[in-house]
C-alpha cells in the first residue's frame, strides 16, 4: 500500500492542482435539492390534544360537584342549619341534657331559625299565636318576637324535620332582642 501512496503523491506534484468542470457546481446543487432535507428534532407541542383532556377533567370536576350539591345527603346552607336546629330542639324538648342552651340571644338568633314549607307556617300562624296568615303572602321571611318563638318553637322544628328541602320555603326566625 505504501507504493501506492507514493504513487499518487508523486503525480499530484508533478500535475499540479487541477481544475474543477464548469457544470460541478450546478449539478451539485441540483443532487441537494433532490435528496430529502432532515427534519429538525425541535417540533412545537400539540396543544389541541392536551386543551381537550384539560376541558374534559374541568367537566367532570364540575359535574362531580353538581352531584354531591344535590345528592340525598347534600343540602343547602339554609337547611342544613334548620335541621342543626331541629335536632338541638328535639334534644331539649326530650329532657337531653347534652343539649347547651344558647349563650346569648345574638347567638340565639343566629342559630334558631327554621326553614318550613309555607301552608305549613300559615296552619301554625293560624292558631292566633303569631301573625294573621295573609302576611305570609309574598313573602319568604317571617320573624317572630320571643313568646311567639317560645309558643311555635317545637311545631317550627317538626315541620322542618318532616320537609328538609320545601318546595316554597318560608324562613321562621326569632327576632333579635
Amino acid at each position: 500500500m505504501t507504493d501506492e501512496h507514493d504513487r499518487i503523491s508523486r503525480l499530484l506534484r508533478e500535475q499540479g492542482q487541477a481544475a474543477a468542470p464548469p457544470d460541478l457546481a450546478a449539478d451539485v446543487m441540483a443532487q441537494v435539492r433532490r435528496e430529502p432535507q432532515a427534519v429538525s428534532t425541535h417540533r412545537g407541542v400539540n396543544w389541541r390534544p392536551v386543551a381537550a383532556w384539560a376541558a374534559v377533567a374541568a367537566a367532570l370536576v364540575a359535574l362531580g360537584v353538581g352531584i354531591a350539591q344535590l345528592g340525598p345527603n347534600g343540602s343547602s346552607s339554609s337547611a342544613g342549619s334548620a335541621g342543626g336546629a331541629a335536632s338541638s330542639v328535639a334534644a331539649e324538648a326530650s329532657g337531653n341534657s347534652t343539649a347547651s342552651p344558647p349563650k346569648s340571644p345574638a347567638a340565639d338568633s343566629a342559630t334558631r331559625s327554621f326553614t318550613v314549607p309555607r301552608h305549613e307556617a300559615a296552619k301554625l300562624l293560624a292558631g292566633g299565636v303569631a301573625q294573621a296568615p295573609f302576611a305570609l303572602a309574598g313573602r319568604s321571611t317571617l320573624t317572630l318576637d320571643r313568646a311567639q318563638w317560645n309558643a311555635l318553637r317545637g311545631k317550627l322544628a317538626a315541620a322542618a324535620a318532616r320537609h328538609p328541602h320545601p318546595k316554597d320555603p318560608v324562613i321562621v326566625r326569632l327576632r333579635p332582642d
